[in-house]
């Protein structure tokens, strides 16, 4: 991919391209083959940690006032893998079920990830990864899960959390 857009520059990129691209973030076009099929690769969790992310969605209250939405999401390393993935509530207790309610239980185990289309954020289907419910007996894969973002999947999610295309430093790689 090309750094560097002038007058000799062939093609079309899009703006947001380059932005979502250096995302640390793991999203469901990672899980993507060329040819448009859906991978379920089996990881090793290296580390989790507590999200925190950039920008604190705020959800209005019945009278009317605004209060700051819980966040309750994990952001997960993987072994041998730059991207991160942010697991929601689903995605933890799937993986509590497999290995153990501790998080220092979860370092080092494997799990297979996979697109689940009929994930919805606010209401929307958006579509996201989840944790199959079974021990996985194979390696991990060695493909490193990073694939061009799938522009129409990341715009449904900017939508569904409510960011703008305009706004600087958000990303629209969110898992579920």
């Amino acid at each position: 991919m090309a750094e560097r857009v002038d007058a000799s520059s062939k093609g079309r990129t899009h703006y947001k391209k380059w932005r979502k691209q250096a995302s640390d973030y793991l999203g469901q076009w990672d899980l993507q083959t060329a040819d448009h099929r859906y991978i379920e690769p089996v990881v090793v969790i290296e580390a989790v940690e507590f999200y925190r992310p950039d920008i604190i969605r705020k959800r209005k209250q019945p009278d009317g006032t605004y209060k700051d939405e819980v966040n309750n999401k994990y952001l997960i390393t993987f072994a041998g893998k730059r991207k991160r993935w942010i697991a929601g509530p689903v995605s933890q207790d799937a993986i509590a079920k497999l290995h153990g309610k501790n998080l220092e239980e979860w370092i080092g185990k494997k799990i297979r990830i996979y697109v689940d289309h009929s994930v919805e954020m606010s209401g929307a289907r958006v579509g996201g990864i989840r944790v199959r419910n079974t021990i996985p007996g194979e390696e991990p894969t060695s493909d490193p899960l990073e694939k061009p973002v799938d522009d129409a999947a990341a715009d449904r999610m900017d939508q569904a959390f409510g960011r703008s295309e305009f706004e600087e430093g958000t990303e629209a790689t969110h898992g579920a």
